[in-house]
């Protein structure tokens, strides 16, 4: 696929922050990847190319990989299941999971299964593949099962002997429960959402943001879009301004009342790009007069953290067409 130059822009500066990035911006950096989907695909490819990127650099990458639908990261993948680095491996092994029930699942399946089966892995790769092969159907996975029902390593016993319940897997804390059933994403949320990868809670928000815009207008609506509120909650608390764009739209299309938490969130990351939607929001959204002192509140917040002062492009915009949200947010 032609990579375009203003795309270049964009994504290389992404690609070195997994390269040679602090945590928090290498994992910003690749939850942008994984928004930006097959484009990044080539330079995500030519970094696990790179013999001398660091470990974690090749982890993140291939934490991008997961999450496209293109069979070059499946290629990709399966090169690196031999990789020295147990790191590495389990992350490969993480990609080629997602394939397990494509078109190309036969080749994903026999090498999960080989990987699962050879004694001689590290048993950390050995447990990714069965936490794989754990997806598939009982009927499936029950030979792999019964051959390692006495093996000789006493992690991939227990793991075996213990079920496949999704909590006895080792990657269900990280992994957000991709189901129809808001209550239990929010359930998962308060356990596990200030311990999950950046990238995870920015996959669960794309998710539950489809999920939402699946849902007519109305009470069926209502659950995604609090719960989506949540996750933004939670991605602020964490100071990952990487879904900014997302809080941006919800605040820009209000034509009623927001979640609380989306203003919170606002409060807690919100920049300059905010005000004139927020400001919009505080004249034209009708509603209780708490809901207009929490907006004023939140304007408050951008402005003082921001310093903001009235010779600024945003403020002279806000202040000209708002007047009243302008009062409201310069108000000491």
């Amino acid at each position: 696929m032609a990579i375009r130059t203003s795309a270049a822009r964009e994504i290389l500066p992404l690609i070195d922050a997994l390269r040679g990035g602090p945590a928090v911006e290498r994992e910003a950096a690749a939850a942008r990847l994984t928004v930006i989907g097959e484009r990044g695909v080539p330079h995500l490819l030519d970094l696990l190319g790179d013999a001398q990127a660091p470990t974690a650099a090749h982890v993140a990458a291939l934490t991008v990989l997961e999450t496209v639908s293109d069979t070059r990261a499946l290629d990709a993948a399966l090169l690196r299941l031999t990789d020295a680095r147990p790191e590495i491996a389990c992350a490969a092994a993480g990609v080629v999971r997602m394939w397990l029930s494509s078109a190309a699942g036969d080749r994903a399946l026999d090498r999960l299964t080989e990987l699962a089966l050879d004694g001689t892995r590290d048993t950390r790769l050995r447990l990714a593949a069965l936490a794989a092969l754990a997806d598939l159907p009982a009927r499936t996975r029950a030979p792999v099962w019964q051959a390692l029902a006495g093996d000789g390593d006493a992690q991939i016993r227990a793991f075996v002997s213990a079920g496949t319940a999704p909590d006895d897997r080792p990657e269900a804390a990280a992994a957000p429960p991709l189901t129809g059933d808001p209550d239990a994403i929010r359930r998962w949320i308060d356990r596990h959402g200030t311990t999950a990868s950046l990238q995870a809670m920015h996959r669960l928000l794309e998710t539950v943001r489809a999920r939402e815009a699946d849902e007519p207008p109305g009470a069926g609506r209502l659950p995604w879009t609090a719960t989506r509120a949540e996750v933004h909650q939670v991605l602020a608390v964490r100071g990952s301004r990487v879904a900014l764009y997302d809080l941006r739209e919800t605040i820009e299309g209000a034509r009623e009342g927001l979640a609380p938490a989306f203003l919170e969130a606002a409060d807690r990351i919100g920049d300059a790009t905010l005000l004139e939607a927020l400001a919009r929001v505080y004249v034209d959204v009708t509603g209780e007069d708490w809901w207009r002192d929490r907006v004023s509140a939140t304007g408050r917040a951008i402005v003082a953290r921001e310093k903001l002062t009235a010779r600024h492009t945003v403020m002279k915009r806000v202040r000209t067409r708002y007047p009243a949200a302008y009062e409201a947010f310069t108000r000491r």
